[in-house]
């Protein structure tokens, strides 16, 4: 839950997922914005049908009144939202109020750019896939990372069984360079 207002646990509000930048890692279990010193930097709310109007109606205002400098809206399943209403939404507040980010059309995708994570999102199914706006480069999806760690062991694997073959064959070279020099003298 992110607590904004100090002396009141009754004004409390559970976004699906913040990142507030710049605060360290330590695990919290709630976010108390006067103990950090500002609001979360950026706010997701993930859509359903019972849920949607409160995260584009309710919601919305009170991360604008708490200062959320990105709001951003998903619809994994793309029955939550009327229809024509985009899926993915990134807004930013301006004034007050939160306003569209422009949308970017790369590789045949729709992205919208993150200015406070510095990345690129884009809806790719019922998932969300971020891409470093530098870089160009994606972020790994959990499985994809374990997929990644899985053939980084077995190349690790496959490199040590080389070395170990090549250091076998060096030690039956130097056994035969030993027997060699042992039937013929110098």
């Amino acid at each position: 839950l992110v607590y904004p207002e100090e002396g009141n646990n009754k004004n409390a509000i559970a976004p699906d997922v913040l990142v507030a930048l710049e605060l360290g890692t330590e695990s919290r279990a709630s976010y108390f914005v006067w103990k950090e010193g500002k609001p979360p930097d950026w706010v997701l709310e993930v859509a359903s049908p019972s849920t949607q109007a409160e995260d584009r109606g309710g919601k919305r205002q009170r991360y604008a009144a708490m200062g959320v400098p990105e709001y951003w809206l998903f619809d994994p399943k793309g029955d939550a939202y009327p229809h024509g209403t985009p899926r993915l939404q990134g807004l930013q507040l301006a004034d007050g109020e939160y306003v569209p980010l422009p949308s970017l059309l790369a590789e045949g995708a729709q992205w919208i750019r993150s200015g406070v994570l510095g990345l690129d999102v884009r809806a790719e199914g019922e998932l969300l896939r971020f891409r470093d706006a530098t870089t160009g480069r994606d972020v790994p999806h959990r499985p994809e990372m374990a997929a990644a760690a899985e053939q980084h062991q077995a190349a690790a694997e496959r490199e040590s069984a080389r070395r170990k073959t090549a250091e076998a064959r060096v030690a039956q070279l130097e056994a035969a360079l030993r027997r060699s020099r042992v039937r013929h003298p110098p």
